[in-house]
């Protein structure tokens, strides 16, 4: 499977995945951020994302994942990644972005030139740019 034209390879040696960003956009002081975020992993635990067995894992105060290790990257693995995406929009928790996070091997090149091996995009761009 390819996104913006970088092979997203599976192996053992690989980094390359999919996951769904969260991130906390609502306005707290530390204390109601971290309240806010426990109680939104707690609620994002509870939802139905059928067999798959999600786990999150805490980037920064306001942004965690929400990853699963049966989402492989192919089809499959897009149509598994692409339910966990809209379970978590469909349950319309305030105050937060939600977003697909592709990591990769090699490098994306941005219009400046700069080179970067994690995106951040929309379901809806995610899809227009991953090729089978």
């Amino acid at each position: 499977m390819k996104f913006k034209g970088i092979e997203l390879k599976t192996r053992t040696d690989s980094e390359a995945e999919l996951l769904v960003n969260v991130k906390v956009i609502k306005e707290f002081d530390e204390l109601g951020l971290d309240e806010y975020v426990e109680e939104l992993e707690d609620q994002i635990d509870e939802l139905d994302f059928g067999d798959c067995e999600i786990w999150m894992e805490a980037l920064d105060d306001d942004l965690f994942q929400v990853r699963c290790d049966d989402i492989s990257l192919d089809e499959e693995g897009v149509q598994l990644l692409t339910n966990i995406y809209n379970t978590i929009c469909d349950a319309n928790f305030d105050g937060v972005e939600i977003s697909i996070g592709v990591h990769s091997d090699e490098w994306f090149k941005d219009e400046n030139g700069d080179e970067y091996n994690e995106d951040d995009v929309s379901l809806s761009e995610f899809l227009e740019n991953i090729e089978y």
